[in-house]
């Protein structure tokens, strides 16, 4: 199952820089405030044709927008944890129906679908369904290789102010565009965000520029220090990291203390976790850090396995880390999952391919740097901490607030997720 902060995919959907930050990087990339880009990417990032989400749609496979609509209203009743809140929608509307943009149709058909309630907060009852090509979703969930910039940015207070804040260890803008944690986004392809606002065209060249599907160059105006640097910034393949960050430090009173910077709940981020914890066993650590802030969830069997090597085996032993409800029509019953006490190390068809034990930290007292984006999967570990008795001690922002998760179901290379 997944547990992760979605509407859309951050790298593939203009939302990614409101509100919804999934993928983020680490610290700082360093640099001059020069170009540097490699000379071996040339092509101007375009704007994205219009209605187009920018993902990468090869492997998708649909014939018949009408089967596969059909498809996916039976999905919705069967498998979503609201079907009655589901609003009669007309399937044959031109919104759903463009046969030339297949993928677009389907996706803006299901949306159609979701709950339109809102919740007390004024917020929508369903911001989190979404829908991705079976590709894309492998790519990230299994940690193959993704194009983009691997740059994620954070929105400040004030309009279409954002902030730069972490970028992909791997990236090409981590070796080579000078930028840096904390720059401020000023324009994209020379067009600001008040003038993105003013056509589609412009807000389709900020989309298609600062989260291309394809490799090729932008450029980028950020303010920095009170100085404006324009900088070239490439898209290119890079493999994104879920734990880029371990380290070891010595407190005031010469304990050991582990830090981990944990971005994403994929498959190979278990076998890093179980690397980490090991290195703190190792350095006898008092307490650790698990810095949280820009990790936006995914698998919960690696939620489990972080939960289960951090606490006390003794205490954690036939007891229930998660319990999932499922929606009225799906036909399966509350599933508790219990505290893990051996690895799965996920292989690339869902199988676990490792039965060894777990090491275990033993400890009584965990920090979590949190932020809005700390969500799903982190806030299990948060969660199903605290329900065995360990101390949890948040430093930073208020989490999300998402104890909802989704399976995937794919029809014809379209993935999809509802709630």
């Amino acid at each position: 199952m997944y547990l992760k902060m979605q509407s859309m995919p951050l790298r593939t959907a203009f939302a990614w820089l409101a509100a919804f930050v999934i993928m983020v990087t680490q610290g700082c990339g360093g640099g001059s405030g020069s170009s540097g880009s490699s000379d071996a990417v040339r092509t101007i990032c375009a704007p994205a044709p219009t209605n187009s989400t920018s993902i990468d749609l090869s492997g998708v496979t649909v014939q018949q927008l009408d089967d596969d609509k059909r498809w996916v209203a039976s999905l919705m009743t069967q498998n979503y944890l609201w079907p009655n809140d589901t609003p009669a929608v007309n399937a044959q509307d031109s919104a759903y129906s463009n046969a030339s943009a297949p993928y677009d149709s389907l996706k803006a058909y299901f949306q159609a679908l979701l709950s339109p309630l809102v919740i007390s907060s004024g917020r929508k009852k369903d911001r989190y369904s979404y829908v991705s090509t079976v590709r894309a979703t492998a790519a990230y969930y299994e940690g193959n290789s993704v194009t983009g910039l691997g740059l994620e940015w954070g929105k400040v207070a004030d309009p279409g102010i954002f902030r730069l804040r972490y970028i992909e260890p791997d990236s090409a803008a981590a070796r080579t565009s000078g930028l840096q944690r904390g720059d401020t986004l000023v324009k994209v392809q020379g067009v600001t965000w008040t003038e993105a606002g003013a056509t589609s065209q412009a807000r389709q060249l900020w989309n298609g520029g600062i989260n291309p599907s394809t490799a090729c160059r932008t450029t980028l105006e950020v303010r920095r220090n009170g100085e404006s640097l324009t900088l070239a910034v490439d898209s290119a393949p890079y493999i994104p990291q879920s734990v880029p960050l371990t380290r070891i430090l010595i407190d005031k009173n010469k304990q050991a203390v582990g830090y981990v910077h944990f971005t994403d709940y994929t498959a190979p981020a278990e076998a890093a976790l179980i690397e980490a914890i090991n290195r703190f066993k190792a350095a006898k650590v008092s307490d650790v850090v698990v810095d949280m802030r820009y990790n936006g969830g995914g698998y919960l069997y690696v939620a489990n396995a972080l939960a289960s090597m951090l606490s006390i085996p003794a205490t954690t032993n036939n007891k229930v880390f998660y319990s999932a409800q499922y929606g009225p029509n799906s036909g399966r019953s509350q599933d508790n999952k219990n505290f893990a006490a051996q690895a799965c190390i996920m292989s690339s068809d869902y199988t676990c391919t490792r039965s060894d034990d777990l090491p275990h930290l033993g400890l009584a007292r965990v920090y979590v740097l949190t932020t809005g984006s700390t969500c799903s999967a982190s806030e299990a570990v948060i969660n199903g901490l605290r329900g065995v008795d360990v101390q949890v001690i948040t430093l930073g922002q208020k989490t999300c607030g998402k104890p909802y998760g989704f399976q995937s179901n794919t029809h014809n290379g379209i993935a999809y997720f509802p709630i």
